[in-house]
């Protein structure tokens, strides 16, 4: 994200009053009603304390794991953040021009 903002061109334009519409107190009342439903069903939620069992070499273990049975997802997101990164870029030359 960091290369991505770093790499767009920002104006130092001050952005417009927009003046507030009906579609953003429904956004407002359907954001105000999702936290609700997360907050009721996180306080009616019983979390039962599991134990802990550290392992010897966890990092071992997560190299195995993610190099072996979860390879391809693994390299379909690289191929992702790559392709993210040069549309970044691609937007920002296009900005300069």
């Amino acid at each position: 994200m960091i290369f991505g903002i770093m790499m767009t061109k920002h104006d130092g334009e001050e952005p417009q009053e927009e003046k507030t519409t009906p579609q953003q107190y429904t956004l407002l009342g359907g954001s105000v009603a999702l936290f609700g439903i997360l907050f009721y069903a996180i306080q009616k939620a019983e979390f039962v304390p599991a134990a802990f069992n550290p392992g010897v070499d966890n990092t071992k273990e997560i190299g195995l794991q993610m190099y072996t049975m979860h390879v391809i997802p693994f390299e379909i997101i690289s191929l992702l953040l790559t392709v993210a990164f040069i549309g970044a870029i691609v937007l920002a030359k296009k900005e300069e021009e």
